[in-house]
């Protein structure tokens, strides 16, 4: 097996050993591999400057020839381009040019429009809605400094439960780690209750005022998945960098794995030799490999939470995450500054669309387009026609009305197996005498078998059993003031109940046959197939108006309702809406 000497030399790296600290390391360049993740000392030969630091990742730096962070020329950074033939062919990607939203970008058009960049952070509630939104902007050429910062609570989301919703208002949360050095700053931001077309037109304003194209997060993914309105903004990962240890040299592997083993387990400790010792919850003790925490190339396998990352600069041993949305941007700003990189070394870190992205960019496109359509002319459209324009509006459902419970899910078999579930010369058969109505196997909930309680039945098309628990699933948009309709109510009446619903497909339950709707589009759509239901809606609407009997999931349903009022009125003198009453 080789050792370090033997890589330096067959690398053409010798120079790193004259670096080696000869007097306070015990060990030689020729009795430690060439991965060896120990830290060891190291000392200039010019400058006398020591540090410490593994032998891995000094041998990864990107530097070439091998110098000491003392002796680099002023304004010269390990990814400068001042030299190409002596840049690795890592650094050398950087020049080629990224395609971002279809656009190529070279890294010299990148750093023309990173002057100045947006932070932004968002929080959302248990149901993945954005209750939060935070950017900070920072000046790149003047060392990361704050220039501005917005915040806004998204309505009506921001009144809903989530994670981290006790940390919303700026009042409730500790000041963020800078906030001594920009405490005048951080104080006169306020936070705004806005909708959410509010917040982005408000936010594409800020980002127009400073001339920011390009928008920084931790784990951008995240965010630029909730906020796909901003898509055409070039977004940027940080995570790539802040968690590469040839990128950020502050990553200090103890810090990172004292505070993994801190999460995952309480009784953990280091030995003499610097291995890490564990308790599992069995009581057993197991040595923790760091090899399982830095990939070849240097990223962090596991351990890149920002609040891991942040504790490894000087003086930010204690550091805890706030989880509120302005906050968390302005310490990943403060993060930037500590790291102290030029903002080129970002160019790599640009994010791509990815498939689940790139899809609801196009429902996205779908439902712009859906709101442009006057409401006078979908009067004039089909059924079916008013339907797909519905779902481009607002979207695909997010489950199933009534549980579907399909093969592969652990109560499939159960339900299965409990009743012997299976077909017999075409008849359902089971261990019991249940009612068959129409090739369809009902069990109430009042049989002693059932091993749920609540209405179940079976179902089988195309040699395919489905089996339905009636219990209703995670559709509902009301706090969205939506309603969720069947589209096949035009073939059979009151899906929504269980009793009724047993007498048909379960597949008339499954989220692709659902669309959402408001009070308004509701009546229309039983309206236009001419249901008996169009009458009741109507009743709805009007004791709605009265505000008779407001329940409190029907609020946000009456207040879109009362936003649609010159609509409403339209319906009125046509003699559409209220004239059978």
């Amino acid at each position: 097996m080789r050792n370090f000497k033997e890589w330096c030399i067959d690398n053409n790296r010798e120079e790193i050993l004259t670096y080696w600290d000869y007097d306070k390391n015990t060990l030689q360049p020729s009795e430690v591999p060439p991965k060896c993740l120990e830290k060891v000392y190291w000392k200039c030969p010019v400058c006398g400057l020591s540090w410490q630091n593994t032998p891995y990742s000094e041998a990864n730096l990107t530097q070439t020839p091998f110098r000491c962070r003392n002796c680099k020329k002023p304004n010269q950074s390990s990814f400068s381009k001042k030299n190409d033939s002596e840049m690795p062919a890592r650094v050398k990607r950087l020049g080629r040019p990224k395609q971002v939203n279809g656009c190529s970008l070279t890294i010299d058009n990148f750093i023309a429009n990173a002057h100045k960049i947006g932070i932004i952070d968002v929080e959302t509630t248990f149901s993945d809605e954005v209750m939060s939104v935070g950017i900070v902007i920072v000046d790149t050429e003047k060392n990361y400094d704050f220039v501005d910062a917005r915040y806004w609570l998204i309505d009506p989301y921001y009144q809903s439960p989530g994670m981290f919703a006790h940390m919303l208002h700026l009042s409730d949360c500790n000041p963020p780690f800078i906030y001594k050095e920009a405490q005048v700053f951080i104080d006169s931001i306020q936070e705004k209750i806005t909708s959410m077309d509010t917040c982005l037109e408000e936010l594409r304003q800020l980002m127009g005022i400073h001339n920011c194209q390009i928008l920084f997060a931790y784990n951008a993914h995240f965010d630029k998945r909730h906020l796909l309105e901003l898509s055409d903004y070039i977004w940027v990962d940080m995570i790539s960098v802040m968690a590469n240890c040839t990128l950020n040299t502050n990553i200090d592997e103890d810090v990172i794995t004292d505070s993994l083993l801190s999460d995952q387990y309480t009784d953990h400790w280091k030995d003499r030799k610097g291995h890490w010792f564990c308790k599992g919850c069995g009581g057993d003790t197991f040595q923790y490999s760091i090899d399982d925490l830095i990939s070849p190339t240097g990223k962090l396998r596991k351990g890149y939470k920002f609040a891991y990352i942040f504790r490894c600069f000087p003086g930010c041993s204690t550091y805890q995450e706030t989880h509120n949305g302005l906050f968390d941007a302005i310490d990943e700003a403060t993060a930037l500054k500590y790291l102290g990189l030029p903002v080129s070394v970002f160019y790599s870190a640009i994010t791509k669309d990815t498939k689940n992205e790139q899809a609801k960019r196009v429902l996205l496109k779908k439902k712009i387009e859906a709101q442009k359509i006057p409401f006078i002319d979908t009067l004039d459209m089909s059924y079916q026609e008013y339907v797909n324009y519905l779902i481009d509006k607002y979207g695909p459902a997010k489950g199933d009305y009534f549980q579907i419970i399909r093969k592969g899910d652990r109560r499939y078999e159960e339900i299965a197996d409990c009743y012997a579930i299976k077909r017999k010369n075409n008849v359902l058969v089971g261990r019991k005498k249940y009612p068959i109505i129409d090739g369809h196997y009902t069990v109430s909930a009042g049989d002693q078998h059932s091993i749920f309680d609540a209405f179940t039945y079976w179902y089988y098309e195309k040699d395919e059993l489905y089996i339905c628990w009636a219990k209703k699933g995670n559709y509902s948009k009301t706090y969205d003031g939506l309603l969720c309709h069947h589209i096949d109510e035009n073939k059979a009446e009151l899906l929504s109940t269980p009793e009724f619903a047993s007498l048909h497909p379960i597949t008339y339950q499954s989220a692709d046959r659902l669309v959402y709707c408001d009070y308004i589009e509701h009546f229309l759509l039983h309206h236009k197939y001419g249901s008996e239901g169009a009458k009741l809606i109507a009743g709805t609407i009007k004791s709605l108006l009265l505000q008779n009997a407001v329940e409190d999931w029907q609020k946000p349903c009456l207040e879109r309702l009362l936003h649609r009022s010159e609509d409403l009125k339209y319906l009125i003198r046509q003699g559409i809406i209220f004239n059978d009453l």
